[in-house]
């Protein structure tokens, strides 16, 4: 298993990049708002992020995870099963 790079333990790391709270956030959501744009529950939205197939960042002290607007645009189109409201 690899370790992670913040804080050494061991296990499964996660795959969102961390970002500097400064830079252009304008177009990151949620992940409740990306579940509710794709029509899935916020588990498959982390699920996706967990697997890599949705790239996420990482926001602030608190490390809460955002989505980028046109990666979850994009991925619906990808889809195409998925409507977009």
């Amino acid at each position: 298993m690899s370790k992670c790079e913040t804080c050494g333990r061991s296990g499964q790391r996660n795959p969102a990049t961390k970002i500097n709270p400064e830079d252009n956030t304008r177009d990151l959501i949620t992940t409740r708002h990306a579940a509710s744009i794709l029509g899935y529950t916020m588990e498959r939205v982390n699920s996706l992020i967990r697997k890599g197939k949705l790239p996420s960042y990482k926001l602030g002290d608190r490390g809460r995870i955002f989505l980028n607007r046109s990666d979850i645009i994009s991925y619906a189109e990808m889809k195409k099963d998925i409507i977009i409201n």
